[in-house]
This record gives C-alpha cells, structure tokens and sequence, in this order.
C-alpha cells in the first residue's frame, strides 16, 4: 500500500557574522535588551542550511523508520532513535534555541513557590489551550521549524497533532519529576510524541501499579511514540545528572481537545 504525502521542505540559515554584527549594532542603537536566556542560547554563526523532506510516496509495509518497543506491557511505547538526521538535528537545536519563546514557569509545591527546573514553551493552532501543575497556556504561532518537524512527525504516527510543549533542559541539573500527560484536554488514550535534540537524556517509566520500572536514553533527533494506555499504567520523568553539561530541547506533540 503506498501512501503519498506532500513534499515538506525547510530551510534554515544562520546569517554570517557580519549580519549579526550589524544586527548588534542597530539593536544598541534602538535600546533593545538581550534575551536572559542569551549567554547559553547563543549559537556559532555559521552559513548552515538543513533541508529536511518527506518522501512523495513511501510504502507502509516498510517503515521510513524502525522503532523499538520500550515498554513490557499494559501500554504503547515505542523509540525512534535516529528519525532526524545529524545535520537536521544539530540546524533544528541551534534554530530552536534561538528562535522560540522561552520562559521561566513557577509552580506552586506545599505552599512555597518554586522555578519550574526547565524552561518552557506552549505553540500550536489558533486558540489552542492546555494547562499542567496549576499553570494555563495559550499557545503562540507556529513556526516554520516546528511546522516541519510536525510534518514528519504526523505522517509517522498517523496523527494530526495540534500543539507541541517545549522544554529546555539547559544541563543535568534541570529535570522533570514523575507524572503523566493524563490531562482531560488531551482525551481518553493520549497520543504523545517526544522528539529530542541536543544531550542524550535518560527517560524513566514507572507502572503506577506494579511499579515496573523501565529506562531509554533519548538521544539527539530521537523520537519517544506514546499511545494507547501508556498515560493511565505508567508515569515517566527526566532525573538530574551532573554527567550531563549541554542543553537538551525536548519537543512533546500532541493533540488538546477543545472543551
């Protein structure tokens, strides 16, 4: 059975050194003020152009890509260590850092306020909501990279995913704790797909039954497919490490229903 698609094409280019200089420039002379996140977001300039496509057509028999099962039962998780290219990866992470609009959530935990271990990021369709640990999102616009990447992704898991939440793990000590993507807004058997780029990560999974517990470590353009009961028998986190020095962007898509 063949299935076509659209062709999905991205470019993506660093300006050289020069435009930034003159970027620089005119910026201190409008009085604008450097992100916060700037002294570790900054990306080498570079002319660097990544173009990432879909086949016309690809046959379902055989897989663009091969993935492995992760979990031993009573859920669907399946990794997809390398589904972008190095080349891709390495143009999407310095894109993605740059361009996104990062933030600094805290969260309220046995009435003291905290700084979220991460920073975040909520985009997708056009008024699109979603809310997790007492925190509501509207989310911003798509753009052109999580467009493609969201190309890719959709036609693997047969999926129309309408938002992706961000995370920036800016090192081994930014983390995520134990939950699951079990909101009401994301429907009955949640469809979650994780796409990482930058520093491998270890993810755990817990059952919240037995307490089976298993671990995969997500590499730089990995994708983590979860679906069917996976959200209601397991829980995941992303734990501390002082092994791991470099930032990771962790992209989750999925599907938020409207209420």
């Amino acid at each position: 059975m063949k299935v076509c698609t659209r062709r999905v094409v991205m470019v993506i280019v660093s300006l050289q050194s020069r435009m930034q200089e003159v970027d620089g420039k005119k910026g201190r002379r409008e009085g604008r003020q450097s992100s916060p996140t700037a002294s570790y977001l900054y990306a080498p300039s570079s002319l660097m152009t990544c173009i990432m496509s879909l086949p016309l057509s690809f046959d379902t028999d055989t897989s663009p890509a091969q993935g492995t099962a992760v979990l031993p039962h009573d859920g669907e998780a399946v990794y997809y260590p390398a589904l972008f290219t190095a080349d891709e990866s390495d143009a999407l992470l310095s894109a993605l850092t740059r361009t996104i609009e990062w933030k600094q959530d805290r969260i309220t935990l046995y009435g003291k306020e905290h700084d979220v271990p991460r920073l975040t990021a909520w985009y997708g369709d056009e008024g699109v909501r979603y809310g997790y640990s007492g925190l509501r999102m509207s989310a911003k616009a798509w753009t052109d990279e999580l467009l493609a990447i969201k190309a890719r992704i959709d036609v693997l898991a047969g999926v129309r995913f309408n938002s992706v939440l961000l995370n920036l793990y800016r090192d081994g000590s930014d983390s995520m704790g134990w939950h699951a993507d079990d909101e009401p807004e994301l429907g009955e058997n949640p469809v979650i797909a994780s796409v990482s780029f930058g520093a491998s990560r270890t993810f755990k999974l817990r059952h919240v039954v037995d307490k089976t517990t298993c671990s995969v470590v997500l590499d730089h353009g990995s994708l983590l497919l979860m679906k069917g009961r996976t959200q209601h028998a397991w829980v995941h986190a992303v734990p501390k490490t002082k092994k791991v020095l470099q930032p990771r962007c962790n992209l989750t898509f999925r599907v938020v229903e409207a209420k």
